[in-house]
């Protein structure tokens, strides 16, 4: 293999570490939006429900 073709290679290997980088970051943060989004609608029901709860 000549060093042409090892450069290469080495830059293949990077985009492809970075793509799965990428893929891993863009995952956790889907699932961190998520966790955000059913913390949101937990607490948005115990609101309502205090607010409920107190006008007696």
């Amino acid at each position: 293999m000549g060093r042409q073709d090892s450069n290469k290679r080495r830059t293949v290997d990077r985009i492809e570490q970075a793509g799965q980088d990428y893929r891993r970051y863009v995952n956790v943060a889907l699932v961190v939006i998520g966790g955000v989004k059913d913390v949101h609608a937990a607490v948005s029901s115990l609101v309502a429900e205090w607010k409920r709860h107190n006008r007696r």
